[in-house]
């Protein structure tokens, strides 16, 4: 209530103070009038309280309604008001029941039992009939983040120093070699065992190892000297690579929705009602990676359970990113926060606290807001309850352990050279036994003949 002026029975004179102040200056004390807010809140820990876990940093879910809380409480205190809480222990902002009632948040709003959100709400069409949003507040981004599996391709790090075109090269320049040198060989020095010679000689040379067979004549011994310096090149360069790589970060490959989902990695999601809204109302990608990947039995986690599956590897998590990275930092390792990858699935989305449709309060709301983003008291609290995508600060230059993935051409190639030998050793030795037989047979025949 506001002094306008004095009626004297005849006239009315405003008064100058309400002549030179605007309607939102006038309303800003309340005399302690409560203001109902409609929060949010799934589950409360146990031992804890509504104001605790809007009060500290108790659960990442609860995270964007201590956020608005912080702004509201601020605005009332302002206005010198009271804040009074009606929690809701569901997800659902808004639906219908079978009475045709509205329930969640904006049901509360809609019915008066509530004149203000605490928990930040985005506008969609269907609650647009129903409520009013205020000053945005808060951008949600919502992602996958995962741990970057390493390189698991057949082009392992042994191979991954040369192209495929130039390993084929290689290996045509070695098969030129060794036919020049079977020539060498067959004219010169070993008519008989030319190609193995040959190829044991172009093997060794290729592999730094020498020759130790005779001396061939001037033309072979160019091709010898020849061929250790393009040995000794490659082997530069593909030393090189080699321990480059132990001591840089692994590419990561897998940057966008696409590369997701044509990924290997377990998907899943926060069991949230929102979910069919973020995926289905994007790209096609998305919307097919959702039913084919996500919308299954078994793949919704809450978000403590999916942190920890995140930190496993081998799973990428579809959450409010910003909600979660404060407890990503507290306990991940250094080396777990550099394999860290997130890709944005959906534009920043707009929430605000949002008030009952032709509501008093959402002209006072909307300026104390701004105000407030003015003076930069909402980007502090933005700060204090959201932690962006934590950086890496490991340095690499350290002693990093080989595991197997990156040895595995060479126990692929041993694997194969030990199966190939033991078949021909067991052939080898089929045939010895074969031959001895025919020779004990063929003396005994002998003997008995005498």
């Amino acid at each position: 209530m506001n002094l306008m002026g004095l009626w004297d029975g005849k006239n009315f004179s405003i008064s100058k103070e309400f002549s030179r102040t605007t309607k939102i200056r006038r309303r800003l004390d309340f005399y302690g009038s409560e203001i109902y807010g409609a929060v949010s809140i799934v589950s409360i820990h146990s031992g804890y309280t509504v104001m605790d876990m809007l009060q500290k940093r108790i659960d990442t879910t609860t995270a964007g309604s201590a956020f608005q809380y912080s702004i509201l409480q601020t605005i009332v205190d302002r206005i010198n008001a009271t804040l009074v809480l009606r929690r809701i222990s569901t997800w659902s902002q808004f639906s219908r029941l079978p009475n045709e009632s509205l329930s969640g948040t904006i049901g509360l709003l809609n019915s008066s039992l509530a004149d203000v959100s605490v928990t930040p709400l985005s506008i969609t069409a269907d609650r647009l009939p129903y409520a009013t949003p205020t000053a945005t507040t808060w951008r949600a981004q919502f992602g996958f983040v995962f741990r970057h599996p390493k390189s698991t391709s057949l082009r392992a790090i042994y191979l991954q120093p040369f192209t495929n075109i130039l390993w084929i090269a290689t290996l045509i320049i070695l098969v030129l070699y060794w036919m020049v040198f079977i020539v060498a060989l067959r004219y010169y020095n070993d008519p008989e065992g030319a190609p193995g010679s040959a190829f044991l000689g172009i093997f060794g040379a290729f592999l730094q190892q020498g020759y130790s067979e005779k001396l061939l004549p001037f033309s072979g011994r160019i091709l010898l000297v020849f061929g250790f310096i393009f040995s000794l090149v490659c082997y530069q360069f593909y030393s090189t690579f080699i321990v480059g790589s132990l001591i840089v970060d692994s590419p990561k490959n897998i940057r966008t929705i696409h590369d997701l989902a044509a990924s290997k990695l377990l998907i899943g999601a926060n069991p949230v009602p929102y979910n069919d809204y973020l995926f289905n109302s994007t790209s096609k990608i998305l919307s097919s990676l959702y039913a084919d990947r996500i919308k299954k039995p078994g793949n919704f986690f809450p978000p403590d359970i999916g942190i920890q599956m995140i930190q496993k590897g081998g799973f990428a998590y579809h959450f409010d990113v910003e909600t979660m990275y404060e407890t990503i930092v507290q306990n991940f390792s250094e080396d777990e926060i550099c394999d860290l990858q997130e890709i944005i699935s959906w534009k920043a989305l707009e929430a605000s606290a949002v008030v009952g449709k032709n509501s008093p309060y959402r002209e006072l709301i909307n300026v104390l807001t701004r105000q407030l983003t003015e003076s930069g008291v909402i980007q502090h609290e933005h700060t204090k309850w959201f932690t962006l995508c934590p950086k890496c600060y490991t340095s690499r230059v350290t002693v990093v352990p080989v595991d197997i993935e990156k040895v595995f051409t060479p126990m692929m190639i041993i694997s194969v050279g030990l199966v190939v030998s033991v078949i021909i050793l067991t052939i080898e030795i089929y045939i010895k036994k074969r031959q001895t037989k025919m020779i004990v047979k063929n003396v005994k025949q002998l003997l008995y003949r005498k």
